[in-house]
């Protein structure tokens, strides 16, 4: 519920790992920077939040898998404005799904439901909804941000194509009481909309 908060304390970690880091702590740095990134996105500082992924994905691949860690970039990249860098970001991610590997990753369907996120505002609704509906698959019972973003990709495909109770009940549900802040909000900003 603090993310600029948490945030600077990332960023004076990172300055202090530079200076006393140790080879076995390098395993750790990696899911730090995707947790900065994501911070710094959700305080409105995507340009950071860009450099900390490509950083990140310089070191190594994130337990989630590499596609998970493309659509964040991805996503990151649309935000600051870079929409083509973006589309090609977003699409370097697809193809990466398509291997095995990937789709047993731990963010698959996350992952999913990021891209079907990325063609909703890119106004492919077809391919959102496609993406929303792996995502729904992959994702298991306890997955509640995988659940929320496919459902909410669905309810507002599902509204503008003339089907409202439907769109509407699948909004309805990606408000979950189990989400992260940024996601419970952007639930409920999808759900008004």
């Amino acid at each position: 519920i603090a993310p600029a908060t948490c945030l600077a304390h990332l960023e004076r970690i990172f300055e202090l790992w530079e200076r006393h880091a140790t080879p076995e702590h390098q395993p750790q740095l990696v899911p730090r920077l995707w947790q900065a990134a994501d911070l710094a996105s959700a305080t409105g500082h995507n340009e950071r939040a860009v450099a900390l992924a490509r950083r990140a994905l310089e070191l190594g691949d994130p337990p989630e898998g590499r596609a998970w860690a493309y659509e964040r970039l991805g996503r990151f990249l649309w935000s600051s404005g870079s929409i083509e860098e973006s589309a090609e970001t977003y699409a370097h991610a697809a193809a990466l799904l398509d291997t095995a590997r990937e789709q047993d990753a731990a963010g698959a369907s996350l992952t999913y439901g990021g891209l079907a996120q990325a063609d909703l505002m890119f106004c492919r609704f077809d391919r959102a909804e496609h993406w929303a509906r792996r995502a729904l698959a992959a994702a298991d019972s306890h997955d509640a941000a995988s659940r929320s973003a496919a459902l909410r990709v669905l309810g507002v495909v599902e509204t503008l194509a003339g089907e409202l109770e439907v769109g509407l009940e699948h909004c309805r549900a990606a408000v979950d009481d189990n989400l992260a802040p940024h996601r419970w909000a952007l639930a409920h900003a999808m759900l008004a909309m």
